[in-house]
């Protein structure tokens, strides 16, 4: 994707998992009970209720399955001090030379948080979170609910 002329640069990019270990309704609405015939509908991750309708969330900003309301992506330091990484799942080498791949946990969600793994490969890592970034929106591309550029290559989560 995209080289690296003399400073290491890295970035985290952030995906929202399918499943929910455990909910965090900070950011979710009260949902009307069963009797009433005001029910809400729920929304699908990346929109949000307007009117009484799912709309999708603004470019730049993200939702669980749930909520009422959409987040701004996450930034560097929201990504360093809330998002906490579990395990690795994906490792440089033959099918993915470029980035480091881990599950992680942000608020009680499931994500993904990847980052580059070398300065070898930094164009192509760049390259291929800007191709993601752009994408947002389609129904085909995983949500992405968080991106960090960073000059400090030591910056890291947890």
């Amino acid at each position: 994707m995209t080289p690296i002329p003399l400073m290491l640069l890295t970035y985290y990019l952030l995906f929202s998992g399918k499943k929910a270990t455990r909910r965090n309704d900070t950011h979710k609405g009260r949902h009307a009970m069963s009797g009433n015939n005001n029910v809400k509908p729920e929304c699908p991750s990346n929109f949000h209720l307007v009117d009484g309708t799912c709309v999708r969330c603004p470019r730049g900003q993200f939702s669980f399955q749930g909520w009422v309301a959409c987040l701004q992506w996450l930034d560097c330091a929201t990504v360093a001090r809330d998002v906490r990484i579990r395990r690795r799942i994906g490792i440089p080498g033959h099918l993915n030379a470029v980035k480091e791949v881990y599950l992680a946990d942000w608020h009680g969600y499931d994500v993904v948080y990847s980052r580059c793994a070398s300065d070898m490969y930094y164009e192509d890592c760049l390259h291929g979170m800007k191709m993601v970034e752009g994408l947002q929106g389609n129904e085909f591309v995983v949500q992405l609910i968080g991106i960090c550029y960073s000059e400090n290559p030591e910056v890291k989560c947890g």
